[in-house]
């Protein structure tokens, strides 16, 4: 004899942690639009829709690049790396990306993170402002030297402060 069907149900382990240097994210494999968002990434969120996210507008190259957007008082969003293996401290590491934002009031407040579900183990290493023209591509660079924590996760933020971002 058969049973009915169960009910379907959708699971994945937890990701390595990056044990090999250079790291490196293009937000192409995974689709665009709410939620698509890299696999091992972790992600929090207050804003009332899903982001950061996997973005087709707009992006750099490739087809995506992930999308920020906190747009009501108080909101921001968080896009955490996956860990970084304990044999790699964060304070020897750079991360070199390209930047893009919509008006020259956005902001993008790059940090070190202990505990990737928990927004105030956030510990800010640069502030990132597009140049004095908006909705252009730059790249940027930010050392964490200066980092003497424990986090192996490093982490993007956008915040609303007195305009959306």
């Amino acid at each position: 004899d058969y049973s009915n069907y169960s009910p379907v149900f959708t699971a994945a382990t937890a990701c390595d942690a990056i044990n090999q240097l250079p790291y490196t994210e293009d937000f192409d494999a995974y689709g665009t639009g709410e939620g698509h968002y890299p696999n091992c990434w972790g992600k929090i969120n207050t804003y009332s829709s899903d982001r950061p996210y996997c973005n087709t507008s707009n992006h750099y190259a490739g087809t995506a690049s992930l999308y920020f957007y906190a747009g009501s008082s108080g909101t921001y969003n968080i896009a955490v790396t996956p860990p970084f293996d304990a044999s790699i401290p964060v304070n020897t590491l750079q991360a070199t990306f390209m930047y893009r934002a919509t008006y020259a009031t956005d902001m993008l407040i790059i940090g070190v993170m202990t505990n990737p579900t928990d927004a105030s183990t956030f510990v800010p290493i640069d502030t990132i402002t597009p140049a004095s023209t908006a909705s252009s591509w730059v790249e940027k660079e930010v050392v964490f030297n200066n980092y003497n924590g424990s986090g192996q996760y490093i982490a993007f933020k956008n915040t609303y402060t007195s305009t959306y971002y």
